[in-house]
């Protein structure tokens, strides 16, 4: 179970990462008319 959940652990975190690049590029966009 752990070989299961260990790498989705790290896919989660490398998505998570993700998404907060394309928050942030998304909120700077949004900034600007």
């Amino acid at each position: 179970m752990l070989e299961h959940g260990t790498p989705s652990l790290i896919l989660w975190e490398i998505v998570e990462d993700l998404l907060e690049e394309v928050r942030s590029t998304y909120q700077y966009a949004n900034e600007e008319p």
